[in-house]
């Protein structure tokens, strides 16, 4: 690593299993693109097994999208690859829950004097066809009404859990 130059690369990466569920919560800070093929053979011990990066990553209800959705802080790829990316997240019930949080602030990015396109449009498609437009963005409203696709029941869940206050957005996530 280069950790003079690449400091993104650098990131703390945080991510929280759920005692109960286990359930994930993802939080990838700056990590790009070498983070995330990094994680791809880890594996830590637990009481009850081994948990793969594959499979805490399929457990994951919650990811705070890296690098404000830039275009490699969250891989898109297959589920057979051998790089973690976005295809290894949320499989079964972690799917019917899974919500993506962009940390954006397009105002000021595009007022640079090197204007920054976060999230890219790519990256922020990819995030909501895996969430089924469960996508919440710092600096948009989340949205009211269902996307098309979504399911009514999932979109109703979603909607119980998120609470809009004037300054920021709260999500409950349940570990029962």
């Amino acid at each position: 690593m280069r950790l003079n130059n690449e400091v993104n690369n650098t990131s703390l990466v945080l991510a929280f299993r759920l005692p109960k569920t286990g359930k994930t919560l993802l939080f990838t800070g700056d990590a790009q693109r070498g983070s995330w093929i990094g994680w791809s053979d880890l594996a830590w011990r637990r009481a009850t097994g081994q948990v793969t990066a594959r499979a805490l990553l399929a457990d994951c209800v919650l990811y705070k999208v890296g690098h404000h959705g830039s275009h490699n802080a969250t891989l898109n790829g297959q589920p057979d690859d051998a790089h973690a990316n976005l295809s290894w997240m949320a499989h079964g019930e972690a799917a019917k829950e899974f919500v993506a949080m962009i940390p954006a602030n397009t105002a000021w990015a595009m007022g640079k004097s090197r204007p920054w396109a976060h999230p890219m449009p790519q990256i922020e498609a990819a995030l909501h066809h895996k969430a089924k437009g469960r996508v919440l963005r710092s600096d948009l409203e989340p949205p009211a009404s269902e996307p098309p696709g979504t399911g009514k029941e999932h979109w109703q869940h979603y909607q119980r859990r998120l609470r809009r206050h004037r300054l920021y957005f709260e999500l409950t996530i349940r570990d029962s």
